[in-house]
């Protein structure tokens, strides 16, 4: 076989396509840390806007096909397009029955339970729901600062299957959050188009001169915690001595501390003793010489 084949052949190597652009388990660890800050953004300013605690986590992060995105919608699902607006593109997110009555419920001055019979949404619910899908689209461009996007919720639509917003054949990443707020716990997911998924992991990572520049910052803070000055004494703790030595004491009388000279000092930073040491003189200042860490008495 020519040396020209042989070469070819060994760069030839099966490919799996179903596993072919999946993320890698850094780039899902990036978009869990990202999203982890978000949920707990996100939680702040809806507690803020509806005056009632409530609590938002991440649970998981998946890629999935179009097709079985669409296929997991659960009957009732309101589904609510995001615009990025510089990029021309769109993010869906999910929200279940079970979560937007109570919403809509504190909204208007209720308690938050939940609805026993299920209906569609009226216009006037949908546009009160709208003002929280801006507040979570505030959070999102927060979050996805590193690529500078605006993002604006669109109006609501019934079916996955049967719009534009993906195709059908591509890859989204689904970020999948509970919520729990008055008794109720629900879930909503956000699922984002691969290609703008992989834009958000490159942005959200430091680059080289990013990364030097926090060396820097990190190593003079070092020099400057370095150079701050703290109260350091030696003292012996635990001493006892008779008042009347301490009565008649004048210039020049020794006050026997009734602790041996092999007793060690203890040198003490702040409010903390943290090592043993002996009192010296070097030159004409005092000094303490370290013998070591301080020992505990029990």
């Amino acid at each position: 076989m020519p040396a020209a084949e042989q070469e070819n052949e060994s760069l030839t190597y099966a490919c799996d396509f179903r596993t072919s652009g999946l993320l890698s388990n850094d780039s899902t660890r990036q978009l869990r840390t990202l999203h982890e800050s978000f949920a707990r953004s996100f939680a702040h300013a809806l507690d803020l806007f509806l005056g009632s605690p409530l609590e938002v986590k991440l649970l998981k992060v998946e890629q999935q096909g179009v097709r079985d995105f669409a296929a997991s919608l659960l009957p009732g699902s309101y589904l609510v397009p995001l615009a990025l607006q510089q990029l021309g593109e769109r993010v869906v997110a999910r929200f279940d029955s079970a979560l937007f009555f109570p919403l809509l419920d504190i909204l208007l001055g209720g308690s938050g339970e939940q609805s026993d019979d299920p209906r569609e949404l009226t216009e006037i619910d949908e546009e009160l729901f709208r003002s929280m899908t801006e507040l979570m689209c505030t959070q999102l461009e927060r979050a996805w600062k590193a690529v500078n996007v605006s993002v604006a919720p669109q109006a609501s639509i019934k079916s996955l299957a049967n719009s534009q917003l993906f195709a059908m054949e591509d890859r989204v990443v689904v970020l999948q959050f509970e919520i729990k707020v008055s008794g109720t716990t629900s879930t909503f997911a956000i699922a984002l188009p691969g290609q703008f998924a992989g834009a958000v992991i490159r942005g959200s990572q430091p680059d080289d001169h990013q990364l030097a520049s926090q060396a820097d910052a990190q190593e003079r803070l070092r020099q400057r915690l370095l150079s701050c000055t703290v109260t350091v004494s030696a003292t012996l703790p635990d001493l006892h001595v008779p008042l009347g030595e301490l009565v008649t004491m004048q210039v020049g009388s020794l006050v026997n501390l009734r602790a041996t000279a092999q007793v060690p000092v203890h040198l003490q930073v702040g409010q903390h003793s943290i090592l043993d040491v002996t009192p010296v003189r070097r030159g004409n200042n005092k000094a303490a010489q370290v013998n070591g860490p301080k020992q505990m008495q029990y």
